[in-house]
């Protein structure tokens, strides 16, 4: 039996960016929908800053939900 170590460190480096992305992109979609709460509920541009801050927080949340999903689908072989 022999290991293909160049395929290992690829599929390694594979999870270890994905976590990564998906980690971040969550945390960075709770930071920007929880920015408003961090100023005592007053945001210092009441318009469209914070509507940025929701949608690019709306945002986040959604990719990362999508890459989550995709990541069940190529593990699930019910899916394909």
């Amino acid at each position: 039996m022999t290991i293909n170590w160049g395929s290992l460190i690829l599929v390694a480096v594979a999870t270890v960016t994905a976590a990564i992305s998906i980690v971040s992109l969550f945390s960075l979609g709770v930071a920007a929908l929880t920015s408003q709460q961090r100023t005592g509920g007053k945001a210092l541009a009441p318009g469209p800053a914070s509507l940025t801050a929701t949608v690019s927080g709306y945002a986040c949340l959604a990719v990362s939900a999508a890459i989550a999903a995709y990541g069940l689908y190529l593990i699930i072989p019910q899916f394909h």
